[in-house]
């Protein structure tokens, strides 16, 4: 894109001298440049004889892809004035277009109000096409235009100074009504440039009856092009949809100045402020100019909303002290409206109220964007460099979790970290009530849309697929964040025990899972109780063949948030015994009403050579049978001296009356 510094000036008045606050540096090497340029134009008279006294500025659209009002001479204009280089000119003010009443000889009919959201036409008839005048043919040939004839030349130099591409039309070429629509696939048109093109589906147009005649956004048609005799203009400004202006660029290769600019979203108001300015010149250039029909003017150039911003926020963002007087100073230059409010007399807590300009409602939406727009005002080189300060300690960590996996590693168990998105289907199928169950606003798909309400869903999801692999014994577990429909949510550990063929009493998944999970509260220092918060049970045999499991299956599951808020017990460590051990085992009949910990307890303090005592088997004819055989193993022992058979003996037969009678 080309700037000329003569067509600024023509819009704007440098200044001579720059206050050091109001020239900051973040107009930087442009604000150089400028003032520079502007000294060698004055003082060479002889560059201003031989017409060579403009000086054009190439600049780099990358670099204000996300600025569409900077693609004209009025945006850099607001710019300069914003920065304090320049100051507006006093122009006087004209009188507003008086449009007649009578409606165009054609309706306009817009197939989607987003692909065009602003639009203003008006047909114009002139009595010849008339002489481009030197001065704008020189602004033209500035900035890279061929001068073609004059209302071509107008559109240009509207389009260059105003920032939004315009097309005269020739009407009497236009047969009946005009449609904006989308182009299906496979139609043509052959652009002003006398190439055709073959469009894709969804291209903007514009078309009567017989067919296709603009290319909105990229090229006008040749069949309506404005010719020598021409005498009725269609002339047309609009704000189009910049994602359909580059589908068609990529799709059809053809890439034009105007396309340039409406993929990056023309401002609503541009289209309105350059069709006035366009039929203004039209009315002073052309011979015999004269509007014969009303405006056609279909959507608004939009609603700026005030964008509450902080001053304490912005000084803490940028990290300088800046006065709230020099905050509306910038932002007022910018064009916004500005609403301060001081509250709290004490600590005279500054909030602003700041309302874009209509040309800035695009790159404005939020107080990060005024936060940065003062900084760029203020001068980025006036913030102090400084290195960011962290501590290089190392975080406190909880290692508990880590000794949670250490243990059923140690056990035999496979970890899995599924994801916490599950579907509704899985959930039915491990008979879950969906009620339960965060639904997501925006899932990625079907299969995650809910979050987890257990950790149970994801590991029998796991076992569906990898269950096979294993002969025997498939176990497994997981730790993960749960969410409850209430919105609160905690960690869970859940554990997954299958036995695929029928174990023994003792190596049933029930008591697995049991022995399991009291082998980690052992691990974590965590006595035996049972105020532990944790489940375990059975898979119903439905859930088993749903997933293709074996009924012997069970899952436990621990609120590990709420565990680790429980006290713990230092976890101690003896010296080896000096004397041996002496062990012996004795099976009971036992019934499953009854409670083994409590016959374990009554045994351990039943004698004090008795070092330990644990289950050491279980078993039963049948699972359904109303009593089994329990195995206890008793280990007896004295830190003094070695025991002898016979004082062993005697200790044991006493815990085994005791047993029997219990």
């Amino acid at each position: 894109m080309k700037i000329s510094l003569r067509w600024l000036s023509d819009l704007i008045l440098w200044n001579k001298r720059f206050d050091p606050w109001k020239n900051p540096d973040s107009a930087g090497r442009i604000a150089d440049r400028l003032t520079q340029a502007t000294a060698e134009v004055e003082h060479i008279e002889q560059k201003e004889f031989l017409g060579l006294d403009d000086i054009v500025f190439h600049i780099d659209n990358h670099a204000i892809t996300h600025r569409p009002d900077l693609f004209s001479h009025i945006g850099f204009a607001r710019e300069c004035v914003a920065m304090e280089l320049a100051q507006w000119r006093k122009t006087v003010k004209k009188p507003s277009l008086k449009f007649p009443k009578s409606p165009a000889p054609f309706l306009i009919f817009v197939q989607g109000k987003n692909l065009m959201p602003r639009y203003c036409a008006c047909v114009i008839e002139i009595d010849a096409l008339g002489e481009t005048p030197d001065w704008m043919k020189k602004r033209l040939a500035s900035v890279g235009w061929r001068p073609v004839n004059l209302p071509v030349d107008i559109t240009n130099f509207v389009s260059s100074e105003i920032g939004v591409p315009l097309h005269s039309f020739d009407l009497d070429d236009l047969d009946g009504d005009v449609r904006m629509r989308t182009a299906r696939k496979g139609e043509k048109i052959q652009t002003l440039d006398k190439k055709e093109f073959s469009l894709p589906e969804g291209a903007l147009v514009l078309s009567d009856n017989s067919g296709i005649f603009d290319l909105l956004g990229i090229m006008g048609g040749l069949r309506s092009s404005t010719k020598d005799s021409t005498r009725r203009i269609y002339l047309h400004a609009a704000s189009l949809d910049p994602v359909s202006i580059r589908r068609t660029v990529i799709a059809t290769g053809h890439r034009t100045d105007a396309a340039t600019v409406y993929e990056k979203g023309i401002p609503h108001i541009t289209a309105e402020t350059g069709f006035i300015r366009a039929v203004e010149l039209f009315l002073e250039l052309v011979p015999g100019s004269r509007l014969t029909s009303k405006m056609e003017s279909i959507g608004r150039n939009g609603k700026p909303t005030a964008i509450p911003l902080s001053h304490a926020d912005l000084e803490s963002t940028l990290g300088i002290s800046i006065a709230s007087k020099n905050v509306t100073h910038i932002l007022t230059n910018l064009g916004c409206t500005v609403k301060q409010k001081t509250t709290h007399y004490k600590l005279r807590t500054t909030n602003y109220a700041i309302t874009p300009p209509l040309w800035r409602l695009r790159d404005i939406t939020s107080s990060h964007d005024l936060i940065e727009e003062v900084a760029r005002m203020y001068g980025y080189n006036r913030i102090p460099n400084s290195i960011p300060v962290a501590s290089i300690l190392m975080p406190s960590r909880d290692y508990r979790k880590k000794e949670i996996r250490l243990a059923l590693r140690g056990l035999g168990f496979v970890e899995i970290v599924p994801s916490p998105f599950v579907s509704a289907l899985l959930l039915q199928k491990c008979r879950l009530d969906l009620r339960d169950a965060l639904s997501i606003e925006n899932p990625l798909g079907l299969d995650t849309s809910l979050l987890q309400p257990n950790t149970l869903p994801p590991l029998l999801a796991h076992a569906e697929k990898n269950v096979i692999h294993e002969e025997d014994v498939f176990q497994t577990f997981t730790i993960a964040q749960v969410f409850c429909k209430d919105g609160t949510e905690y960690e869970e550990l859940g554990i997954l025990y299958i036995t695929k063929t029928n174990p023994p009493l003792a190596d049933h998944p029930i008591l697995k899972l049991s022995s399991c999970t009291q082998h980690v509260f052992r691990h974590l220092g965590y006595p035996q109780s049972k105020e532990y918060p944790i489940t375990i049970k059975q898979l119903h045999p439905g859930i088993c063949t749903a997933f293709g499991l074996s009924p012997l299956s069970a899952h436990a599951h621990i609120n590990l948030t709420a565990l680790f808020c429980l006290p713990t017990k230092d976890v101690c460590f003896s010296s080896l015994p000096v004397f041996p051990a002496i062990t012996y085992d004795l099976t009971i009949s036992w019934d499953h009403q009854k409670s083994v910990a409590t016959l374990l307890k009554r045994l351990q303090s039943s004698s004090p050579l008795l070092e330990g005592v644990s289950v050491h088997d279980l078993f039963a004819q049948t699972p359904n049978d109303s009593s089994y055989n329990l195995t206890i193993r008793c280990t007896y022992r004295s830190y003094e001296r070695t025991l002898t058979e016979e004082e062993a003996q005697r200790e044991h037969e006493h815990l085994t009356k005791l047993a029997r009678t219990a």
